[in-house]
């Protein structure tokens, strides 16, 4: 009858608190809200820049759009945020000044602004982190802030693509929710 009184009180819930949940560390299937938009995590890649150190680049969904997250560990420590970019967008025909110069200008204009090359070379994309990566040129171009920028990369003999972003700060990153969380 008073069998309530030699019953074990239940324990009060206690979160757990993951210490590897950082922006740094984001895997697929992963969410994080940034810019008022949930995001879902698609792909993590690794690009090794022609330093031999790795800078990661993931892939973010939302309803309606794709965006990519770098963060580049081996330098500048910095995340930025890029989009895709139609390379027909940025003046004067710069597909074919790649290609008849085996060179990129050392000058951009796009959307009324003008790019300056920063940083030029060769890299290897680790797909997934695996593989024996895949080989691309880049050209890093930034604008007068040094806050905004154009990418331009070269994938293969014509296989061209652009990119415009800007730096991010982790702050601005929230809600990063792993998929056994959300």
């Amino acid at each position: 009858m008073f069998n309530f009184l030699w019953k074990k009180k239940k324990k009060a819930f206690e979160p757990v608190i993951d210490v590897n949940v950082t922006l740094k560390n984001l895997q697929p299937s992963w969410t994080v809200d940034y810019d008022m938009t949930t995001w879902r995590v698609s792909t993590h890649h690794q690009c090794d820049m022609g330093t031999g150190k790795l800078t990661d680049k993931w892939e973010l969904q939302s309803a309606d759009r794709q965006i990519f997250l770098h963060y580049d560990q081996s330098g500048s420590g910095k995340f930025t945020i890029s989009e895709k970019l139609p390379i027909a967008s940025i003046e004067g025909n710069i597909k074919a000044y790649l290609q008849e110069n085996d060179d990129a200008p050392v000058r951009l204009f796009y959307n009324s602004t003008t790019y300056y090359l920063d940083k030029e070379g060769e890299g290897l994309m680790f797909v997934n982190g695996e593989g024996s990566g895949l080989e691309f040129i880049y050209w890093d171009y930034l604008d007068d802030s040094r806050y905004h920028f154009v990418t331009l990369e070269q994938w293969g003999y014509n296989d061209y693509e652009a990119r415009k972003g800007q730096v991010v700060e982790e702050s601005q990153f929230a809600n990063l929710t792993p998929p056994h969380q959300a």
